[in-house]
């Protein structure tokens, strides 16, 4: 039931998305690659599909188990309760930091996918000018260094 609701959030979202990109002024396509929109429009549509199904689901379920020790601890100790409750605000806070990190981090990923895929895209279409000047090897090199960025 989950995995149904998922797939067809993921399919209006994607639906949503590319209609807003294709509302865009023109000078937003030049400051971005069709490679890296349409990274964009295929892998944070199906990120945020598995956020919907599978992880909201698990949010949910470790609420009530970590409600439900919150309060069995509370009736076998409450001093050592409160202490662990204490612990886990700056646990919250390590966890929201590392989060924006990660997030700009994928941020930067998602971004050089889209310059790779771009530049792939281009060279299969042009590949048998590439052949014809014997730059294959060239061009591979080109390409893993453009993944490794």
């Amino acid at each position: 039931l989950m995995g149904m609701a998922s797939a067809r959030t993921v399919a209006r979202l994607r639906s949503q998305l590319f209609d807003a990109i294709m509302n865009k002024p023109y000078a937003f396509f030049d400051k971005n690659s069709s490679g890296d929109l349409s990274s964009r429009l295929s892998s944070d549509a199906t990120i945020v599909g598995e956020v919907v199904g599978a992880k909201l689901m698990n949010l949910l379920r470790h609420a009530l188990i970590g409600t439900g020790s919150l309060g069995m601890m509370l009736l076998i100790s409450p001093q050592l309760a409160t202490l662990i409750a204490a612990c886990i605000f700056p646990l919250g806070l390590v966890t929201l930091f590392a989060g924006r990190r990660i997030q700009r981090m994928s941020h930067n990923v998602q971004t050089a996918l889209g310059k790779a895929t771009d530049f792939a895209v281009e060279r299969l279409g042009n590949v048998l000018t590439v052949i014809s000047f014997a730059q294959e090897q060239a061009e591979g090199a080109h390409y893993a260094e453009r993944l490794r960025h």
